[in-house]
């Protein structure tokens, strides 16, 4: 999906070097970029947080 780089803003996450080992292998599997392969996993996963506040409300 494109990104309107116009209303984003750029973070800079240190990971241990396995897990970036990991997330580079994802990606490249998947014929992504590692930014949209990590973009896409962090909406997945706040995504899925903020279903689960919903439903303990």
């Amino acid at each position: 999906m494109p990104v309107n780089l116009s209303i984003t803003r750029r973070l800079a996450v240190n990971l241990p070097l396995s897990l970036a080992a990991e997330v580079e292998r994802l990606a490249r599997n998947e014929r992504r970029s590692i930014a949209s392969w990590l973009r896409n996993a962090i909406e997945d996963q706040v995504l899925l947080e903020l279903n689960r506040e919903q439903h303990r409300s």
